[in-house]
């Protein structure tokens, strides 16, 4: 598509006969000079950092918190403001809890606090996008990566 472009034809005359929009071929257009043939391919639109992310002392903290304590979510915000000054939402709290595998009090050894069993969480793929190709083909979607 790009070499019809170079060869003089309308971004949009390419865009209808491709069967994408004229803004989608103008963005591809645009990253092949800067970023080779290696800018056309697919890419997670996710940030590569989240520079507001919970630091990661206070996560920390958290665990131990959930490990001593036994406490939910809501709990373990209102000791953490109370023993150490911080303040984390509840839900901050859990997205912590469940990043580390704390989700569920059952996982846990009741006088130790240590993991019981293994934790599997779904980590997307690197290059983004997911993976269902049992929902794809039983559905038949045309639209599964």
């Amino acid at each position: 598509m790009c070499l019809r472009i170079d060869a003089g034809r309308p971004i949009a005359h390419v865009a209808a006969e491709a069967g994408i929009s004229r803004r989608c071929l103008a963005n591809w257009d645009a990253r092949r000079p800067a970023h080779g043939e290696n800018g056309l391919l697919d890419h997670s639109s996710c940030l590569a950092i989240s520079p507001a992310r919970t630091p990661e002392d206070t996560a920390d903290l958290v665990e131990a918190l959930r490990r001593q304590t036994k406490h939910g979510p809501a709990r373990l915000a209102a000791d953490l403001q109370r023993l150490h000054g911080i303040t984390v939402a509840r839900a901050t709290a859990h997205r912590i809890l469940v990043r580390r595998g704390l989700k569920r009090l059952r996982d846990l050894d009741p006088p130790t606090g240590e993991q019981l069993r293994e934790v599997n969480r779904y980590e997307p793929r690197p290059g983004g996008g997911h993976d269902f190709p049992s929902l794809c083909g039983a559905r038949g979607w045309s639209r599964c990566r």
